[in-house]
């Protein structure tokens, strides 16, 4: 279990009985993505940034930070490794950490609020932006390719996004908002398949 806290201590790797493993020093303010299989982490860090660190417990490694003009908002790993950011002014940026590579993919016009990828069936990612949601098909190689798919476009009253999140099967997403509901949409289609009961 890895823990994130904000009273200096970084992360906090926890043992199955709860007792800490290893910790690692990262000021930590947003969202953490763990990339397993390379043994490190992704962290929001103050200032819209994102920085990757080995995971706590593993063998000592460099710190990478996004570069300064990429105001990330959430952000995602790809399957070959590199982060798929959604930053503050529309734009959906690959960034690959080792090489300090940050690639401008699109422009939505508005601020990411969520994105999600999915690697079973079709390898797709997900976008919210504002009250829009696209999707891209993702090549091989884990980049959006061709042409966003404008799925849905959310009613008015409909609150801000917050997450979003691929079914298993890759056939279908659901989208969380600030007010509480949570809806599942065909990815195919943009369909609406049930609304959840709202939570608070």
């Amino acid at each position: 279990l890895l823990v994130a806290t904000r009273g200096g201590e970084g992360l906090t790797r926890l043992s199955r009985d709860g007792t800490v493993a290893a910790r690692r020093e990262v000021h930590a303010v947003g969202p953490i993505v763990i990339d397993g299989g390379r043994g490190r982490i992704a962290a929001a860090v103050p200032g819209y940034a994102i920085v990757t660190v080995p995971l706590p417990g593993a063998a000592a490694g460099t710190i990478h930070s996004l570069p300064s003009d990429v105001r990330s908002t959430v952000f995602v790993w790809s399957d070959t490794g590199r982060l798929l950011v959604g930053d503050a002014i529309g734009r959906l940026v690959l960034w690959d950490d080792r090489t300090s590579r940050a690639e401008v993919l699109d422009t939505l016009g508005t601020g990411v609020d969520a994105l999600a990828c999915t690697f079973t069936g079709k390898p797709r990612v997900v976008v919210c932006a504002g009250k829009t949601v696209w999707i891209y098909d993702l090549a091989a190689d884990g980049t959006p390719r061709g042409e966003a798919r404008r799925v849905i476009d959310l009613p008015v009253q409909t609150g801000t996004v917050r997450q979003v999140a691929w079914a298993p099967d890759g056939a279908s997403f659901v989208i969380g908002t600030n007010t509480g509901e949570v809806e599942r949409f065909d990815a195919d289609t943009g369909v609406a398949l049930g609304l959840f009961a709202r939570h608070a």
